[in-house]
């Protein structure tokens, strides 16, 4: 089984809670009441957004190295490994 790696943008919100996006996989996002919690959702947003891909036999994005200056400032970034 091959490895992955994604990079998950962490938007801090208000009350300590974060929105979470992956650039490199459009349409998938989600939410996390604090950062760990954030974490957490990553890692199961993208691991079923992945799955729901090889499903529907879409081509799987290869992940990026780098991201743009527009998702990395005032955020977080963490990389999520499915």
């Amino acid at each position: 089984m091959i490895k992955l790696t994604y990079l998950a943008v962490l938007e801090p919100g208000e009350n300590g809670s974060y929105s979470v996006y992956f650039p490199d996989l459009p349409g998938c996002f989600s939410y996390g009441n604090n950062l760990e919690d954030a974490q957490y959702m990553a890692t199961e947003a993208v691991n079923l957004h992945i799955y729901g891909m090889e499903c529907d036999h879409e081509r799987i994005p290869i992940p990026s190295n780098n991201l743009s200056k527009k998702d990395t400032e005032g955020n977080i970034i963490m990389p999520i490994t499915i």
